[in-house]
């Protein structure tokens, strides 16, 4: 009876809100990602709702709004904690560690990047987040080291967003580090 009150085509919708913040349509996708989130809340699917927070997070990311995802991600976070899911943690903590990144907030991304690195080493997001924080400090070689490595993770998959994801960090750091012709 749960899932009768449920249509089928709302099923993809958490796809649908991030195709939404890829076009720039960040309010239709933060709608159709509550309305998934809300669907799997009332499930009681929660490992689902905690994977639906990554999604979150980059739509709130790709909108210019961390801090919408960080309240999510959190939760997120200590769910899986409890759980002891840390290869999922890692992701969840790297894409924090972004959040709090972009918030100002450097020693706790810096903390959430170090969870994401024991729990998940082959996370690339982690290395791009810690690689920003080091160019920031002046450590060239480690910053362009961990950078080159999260665009090799990222063009081992198949996702383009996270090959972009990772280039648009690379030229970040190449900014902070004062050399934005090698971008």
């Amino acid at each position: 009876q749960a899932l009768a009150a449920f249509p089928q085509e709302r099923a993809g919708e958490d796809h649908l809100a991030l195709l939404y913040a890829c076009a720039g349509r960040f309010d239709d996708a933060e709608q159709a990602m509550e309305r998934s989130r809300r669907v799997r809340m009332e499930l009681g699917q929660n490992l689902d709702l905690v994977v639906l927070s990554v999604d979150y997070g980059w739509i709130a990311l790709l909108a210019g709004r961390p801090e919408r995802a960080e309240p999510v991600l959190r939760a997120a976070a200590d769910t899986l904690q409890r759980r002891g899911d840390s290869d999922l943690l890692g992701s969840v903590a790297a894409i924090l560690a972004e959040v709090l990144y972009r918030l100002g907030r450097a020693t706790e991304a810096e903390d959430w990047t170090k969870w994401s690195e024991r729990t998940a080493p082959h996370e690339p997001y982690w290395r791009a987040v810690q690689a920003k924080m080091l160019a920031r400090r002046g450590e060239t070689d480690d910053a362009l080291r961990l950078s080159a490595e999260a665009v090799a993770l990222c063009r081992e998959g198949d996702c383009l967003m996270d090959i972009g994801d990772a280039l648009r960090d690379r030229a970040e750091i190449f900014r902070l580090l004062g050399r934005p012709d090698e971008e």
